[in-house]
């Protein structure tokens, strides 16, 4: 494949208290603007993919810089889509051992969530593009973006466009019934499905899983979710677990009737976000620049591991960084 990948989505600001403090005793917040289908297309940038990030951002300087840290990655911003009042905020306080991280959103009305969905030239956007990507986040905004993300799939679908879905399922956006009904229209466009299995149990509460052990549950859902919806591959992720500081990731591929396994890969953790979108972005590379099943998925892997190591929603990690992990892991051991 030579052309570029698309991704659609709300990039937001991101405020942290520094360190590890307190929502209620911080009084010094750390910047950054992230979001899934940016952080995706971040990482695809690091390793060496063209890639293009398509949101609406409001005409101010807090959508100038937003649009600033995709293009200091090399993300293409040509097709931003610029209006509507404000940007997207979520606050983010960093958990620590026994604390899980926090996160509280301020992103109602902002320019993504008000945006029409005639906003968006996708003739134009697919311009050069062999593949899309999204997240179930983008549809969960309102009526509006689910119909645009809708169109964009059926559009490039028309085009042969390579098509991949994170299913990121948000729970503070939108019910488990409402996910089912938007997303049974859009997955059957889907060639590539990527999820984390709680994406999936949210969602699809009602079902009755077979499996309790998450590892061979998740291999369950991807057979099932690919029989339901006619996928060409589907792939999860896991967050594992060597010691309180110490988080990796697992996962497991199923291409053409057969199960893939990766190694575990672990780090020590400096914060959690980003890393299931750092997966999603790695897959798409690792299958771009033509590695077999087996490799694609563990290079995945580890790139998605290596994300616990860095601070903010970009995973600023190369290529030859991510092949050192590879190289010097096995399942029990540890990047310090």
């Amino acid at each position: 494949m030579s052309g570029r990948v698309v991704t659609f989505g709300e990039i937001m600001l991101r405020l942290s208290p520094e360190g590890y403090n307190r929502f209620r005793k911080a009084d010094t917040y750390k910047a950054y603007y992230g979001g899934a289908e940016a952080n995706s297309a971040e990482t695809l940038a690091e390793l060496g993919i063209e890639s293009r990030f398509v949101t609406k951002l409001p005409d101010n300087a807090l959508g100038d810089a937003a649009i600033s840290s995709l293009q200091s990655l090399g993300v293409d911003t040509s097709e931003v889509v610029r209006g509507g009042d404000r940007i997207g905020i979520y606050f983010l306080e960093n958990g620590t051992a026994q604390r899980s991280a926090q996160t509280i959103y301020d992103r109602a009305a902002s320019s993504m969530a008000k945006a029409a969905a005639s906003d968006f030239n996708w003739d134009r956007i697919f311009d050069g593009a062999d593949w899309f990507e999204f997240s179930g986040i983008t549809p969960a905004l309102s009526d509006e973006m689910a119909e645009a993300t809708l169109k964009a799939c059926q559009k490039a679908k028309e085009k042969g466009i390579t098509i991949s879905c994170d299913l990121n399922y948000r729970s503070k956006m939108w019910k488990p019934q409402k996910a089912r009904e938007v997303m049974g229209r859009i997955l059957p466009y889907v060639d590539i499905f990527i999820a984390n299995d709680k994406d999936v149990l949210g969602i699809y509460d009602d079902h009755q899983w077979k499996e309790t052990d998450p590892r061979k549950r998740s291999e369950e859902i991807e057979v099932w979710m690919t029989e339901k919806f006619g996928f060409k591959a589907a792939s999860i992720i896991l967050v594992v677990s060597n010691g309180p500081m110490d988080k990796g990731t697992w996962g497991t591929l199923y291409r053409d009737g057969q199960i893939y396994r990766s190694k575990s890969y672990f780090a020590q953790m400096v914060e959690s976000v980003g890393a299931g979108d750092t997966f999603a972005g790695a897959l798409i590379a690792a299958i771009r620049k033509g590695m077999e099943p087996e490799e694609a998925l563990n290079f995945a892997t580890a790139t998605s591991a290596l994300k616990f190591s860095v601070p903010g929603d970009a995973n600023i990690i190369n290529e030859a960084e991510v092949r050192g992990l590879m190289n010097r892991s096995a399942d029990d051991w540890i990047s310090r």
